[in-house]
Order: structure tokens, then sequence, then C-alpha cells
């Protein structure tokens, strides 16, 4: 039995054949969305940097978790981004429209049309250390498909330790895109897992072990309305929002993909 499941999808490759035409008219918009998590698990997300211990004999390594620039424990938007992005791909399955909607460089570059802060713990937290294992193997992959962990992996030899955000931190960020259309604002939040239950959306190091792992808590969406000469937020209803996810639910059934299966795997608790 593995601990992964590969989802089809058109290529993992990020490529563009009909770019958007992001100048019309009907898709001059800006929203806004505002989620909060919950950590149910520790998080971490390196730095590059890590940090050797000695204790007697034993050489003991600790992976140091991102800070931001005030030196706080933070998970970075680019982080953020490529996890959410892997699960809107997952779900559409279609290279071309998460290719329109995050970016792509390849054949014809196109520029992201969502852009992400980084998601802060809403209290100043500290840092606790756990323990980790080495890499297990065979670390296996399947053309034009999307990986996921939905079980934990075989126990492997121990490897040392990390810095993580504790569990039951809330964290809170922002994603803002502009000329969308009404499916791409309800696939912004699908991939969130908003609509499904018991969701764990998850990032970071050590997810094949357990860690990293949110709940959705919930998700704001603002669109911002041109008033007079200033701007202001109007916040949508939850009928609105589901509204929206229909657009996406039916872009998806179009493509034959059953988002409710898919939502299973890709927001699997990791136990």
């Amino acid at each position: 039995m593995t601990y992964y499941e590969f989802i089809p999808v058109d290529s993992t490759r990020r490529f563009v054949v009909a770019p958007d035409n992001r100048l019309n008219s009907e898709e001059k918009n800006i929203f806004l969305f505002k989620p909060k998590f919950r950590a149910i698990t520790e998080l971490h997300v390196g730095n590059g940097m890590k940090r050797v211990t000695i204790k007697g004999n034993d050489a003991i390594i600790t992976l140091l978790h991102y800070r931001n620039g005030l030196g706080k424990l933070t998970i970075p938007g680019s982080s953020f981004k490529g996890v959410f992005s892997t699960n809107f791909l997952a779900l559409s399955g279609s290279t071309e429209a998460t290719s329109n909607l995050f970016g792509a460089t390849r054949k014809q570059a196109v520029i992201s049309k969502v852009f992400f802060s980084d998601l802060t713990p809403t209290e100043d937290v500290k840092p606790v250390e756990v323990e980790i294992r080495r890499q297990w193997l065979p670390r296996r992959s399947k053309r034009n498909h999307v990986k996921v962990y939905v079980k934990k992996a075989p126990k492997t030899q121990r490897a040392g330790y990390m810095e993580c955000i504790p569990k039951g931190t809330i964290l809170t960020g922002e994603i803002t895109g502009y000329n969308l259309k009404p499916f791409e604002v309800g696939g912004i939040l699908t991939s969130l897992g908003y609509g499904f239950e018991r969701v764990r959306f998850k990032m970071g190091y050590g997810k094949p072990q357990g860690f990293g792992q949110m709940e959705l808590l919930n998700v704001d969406v603002y669109e911002i309305v041109m008033d007079s000469l200033t701007f202001r937020e109007q916040k949508l209803s939850e009928e609105e929002k589901k509204h929206f996810r229909r657009y996406f639910e039916e872009f998806c059934q179009k493509r034959k993909k059953n988002i409710a299966e898919i939502a299973e795997k890709v927001f699997a608790e990791v136990v």
C-alpha cells in the first residue's frame, strides 16, 4: 500500500497556447481573498539554513524555519503560491487554465493574475523542534501526474530536527487577483479547500511524515469597487462565493473531472 496518489493532468510543465485577452472590459476586476488557517500539525518551511549542535560524538542537525524581515516565523508567499497552484492544477487537470492564471514562461510568456502575501501567525509564536527522519526511498514520480500524499510514509532512521510553527497556530494571508474569469474566482476558492469537509491544506517539508497540515477555517472574499475617485471593498456573501464555485465545477465537468473525488486526495489527512 502506497502513501501517495497520482492525479492525471494535461502536463506539469507550465505553458500557454492561447493567452487570455487581459484587456477584456468584462473581466476588468480586482478580487481580494483573505483565508484563515489553523495549523493541525507542526509546520516547517525552510530558509535553507541549518544549525549543527555537537552532543558527545554526534552532530545533531536542525533545519531552521523561514523568518520574515522582522524575524517572525512566516510561510513565504512564494511557498503558499506553489502549493496553491498545484492544487488548482490537480483539481482542474488543465495546464492551460493553470498557466493563464498563475503565469508561464514557455512558448508564450504571461504574467500571473494572482499575487500572494506571506501566511503569518496572528500572534507572536515561538518555534518548536520536532524530530524528522531521512528521505524514504524510492522517490517515485509519474509523467503528467501530480503527486499528493494521503498517508504517512514508512518510518526510516532518524535524521535530525526541524524548527516548526507549532500546531494550533492561526495563520492569515491575502491573495489578490485581477482580470479574473468567474471560473477562476471559483477555482481560487476551491483550491483553498472552500466547500469541502475536513480539509487538510498541506505545505512545507515533511508532508509524508504528517507535518505541514492546515485546516481552512474560513475565507472572506471582497471585490474592489471603484466608487467615484476612491476604492472600496465589497464583501461577497456565502451564496455569491458558492455561485463562483459552481462556475469552476462546470469547467471541471466539461473536462470530465470529478472535483469531489480529486479533493479527497488533494486535501486528505495524512495520518
